[in-house]
């Protein structure tokens, strides 16, 4: 979680969390921009409805089982922009424990793909 919160601070590049199942917490102004989405808008959304269909099926088998196994994964996948242009993009995932070292969710650094 301290690495989430430094992350955010320096705001360098796109850095969002999500709880267990997938909902945005919290996102910085890089990562707005990157979407097209304000953080108001995104707490109604899940990284899913940013994801193409295509992405869902790779992130659900491998994506999600490698994050909780090794605590970490990169890889390069797309995201939908909230004009409907599809941006790929590198995506940095770590998970987020509590202070009890219960899973919490995710954070991640991602990278426009231009």
């Amino acid at each position: 979680m301290k690495d989430f919160e430094e992350e955010l601070k320096r705001n360098r590049y796109p850095v969002a969390r999500t709880d267990g199942a997938g909902q945005f917490i919290e996102v910085n102004k890089a990562y707005e921009e990157l979407t097209g989405y304000t953080l108001a808008e995104l707490k109604n959304l899940t990284y899913r409805d940013l994801t193409p269909e295509k992405w869902l099926v790779y992130e659900n088998n491998k994506v999600i089982k490698d994050v909780f196994v090794n605590g970490e994964m990169s890889y390069d996948k797309e995201y939908i922009h909230k004009s409907g242009k599809v941006i790929p993009i590198n995506a940095q995932v770590f998970l987020v424990h509590s202070e009890d070292e219960q899973e919490q969710g995710m954070w991640g650094i991602f990278t426009a793909l231009r």
